[in-house]
């Protein structure tokens, strides 16, 4: 609102804030802006984290599966062709991510050969050769 007053027979303006708290209003908004964008980039970083394991997980089941349902990665598990099963193995995981694979009995725990501080996902599946012979064997895939 401007006020016109005499001031020695001249004429002075004065302006006179009439709505002070708009101002604060207008900074409330922003600030409630920011919270919220931050709160679903937080969110939404840490859902990406979920299905990039999830993607892990899948990727190691099928893996898996295709070692169990070839009859030479099969025959090849049973004799301890690590060789052969790594090298099919490392065509199928991206070279972003490293792993490990364990070939072993049954009953045997199957464990890393080192160390890694980081999250390891693990799968493992059984396979045996044939229904006349019990030749069992555990395949264990680690992936980092």
């Amino acid at each position: 609102m401007i006020k016109q007053i005499r001031v020695n027979r001249k004429r002075v303006y004065k302006f006179k804030m009439r709505g002070k708290r708009g101002w604060l209003r207008i900074v409330e908004a922003f600030m409630a802006i920011l919270l919220i964008s931050g709160v679903l980039v937080y969110v939404m970083s840490e859902k990406t984290k979920t299905t990039s394991n999830e993607k892990i997980e899948i990727l190691q089941k099928v893996i898996l599966k295709e070692i169990s349902d070839s009859e030479e990665l099969r025959q090849a598990v049973i004799n301890e062709e690590s060789i052969k099963i790594d090298e099919y193995v490392s065509l199928r995981i991206p070279s972003t991510l490293n792993y490990e694979l364990k070939i072993c009995d049954l009953n045997d725990v199957c464990r890393m050969e080192n160390y890694i501080p980081e999250n390891v996902y693990v799968q493992e599946t059984v396979i045996s050769s044939s229904l006349d012979e019990y030749n069992v064997k555990k395949v264990k895939l680690f992936v980092w």
